[in-house]
């Protein structure tokens, strides 16, 4: 009896217009909460943190397109919050690295496995941001202030990757 040869199946590429497309979206709806939407719950928003896990996880950009992404998507967010220039651009490169090292190790293609890839991806670009703030500003990272903003960002985070998921589907 001949056995069977399976295909094997490749990770397709993104095309660099459907990349510009959903960051041209994103973009836009933070530039919406930024001039539009003068609330103090913007600030528990991370719009480019979710275009990044779109970016890898969705569009399934790998190597070095998601860095560069990641580094731009970092940068734009640090113009617009008005932070310490360069804590996202580290935070959303480290997200695009962390990512890339996952995907190599785990296929990420279910709906099951998306879900806590991007939460995961939330912790750490959040992780990473106080950790850079608290070396440079002294912050104590075991202020429970400080603890209850980072869980509320990862779940706030989380939702609008499922919103915009459903969405830009």
């Amino acid at each position: 009896m001949a056995k069977k040869k399976r295909k094997r199946i490749k990770r397709g590429s993104p095309e660099n217009g459907q990349i510009l497309g959903v960051f041209v979206f994103f973009l836009l709806l933070r530039i919406f909460l930024l001039f539009f939407y003068q609330h103090a719950s913007v600030k528990y928003v991370d719009i480019m943190s979710v275009f990044l896990c779109h970016l890898v996880i969705r569009l399934r950009a790998t190597g070095i397109k998601s860095l560069i992404w990641g580094f731009l998507a970092g940068l734009l967010e640090d113009i617009f919050s008005g932070g310490v220039l360069g804590v996202n651009a580290f935070s959303k490169t480290t997200m695009a690295q962390l990512s890339n090292f996952i995907g190599r190790k785990v296929e990420i293609s279910s709906p099951t496995l998306q879900i806590p890839s991007a939460i995961l991806l939330f912790i750490t670009d959040i992780a990473v941001k106080y950790f850079i703030v608290s070396t440079l500003i002294g912050l104590n990272l075991s202020d429970k202030f400080l603890i209850s903003i980072a869980v509320i960002k990862v779940a706030v985070n989380t939702i609008i990757f499922l919103v915009t998921y459903a969405v830009l589907r």
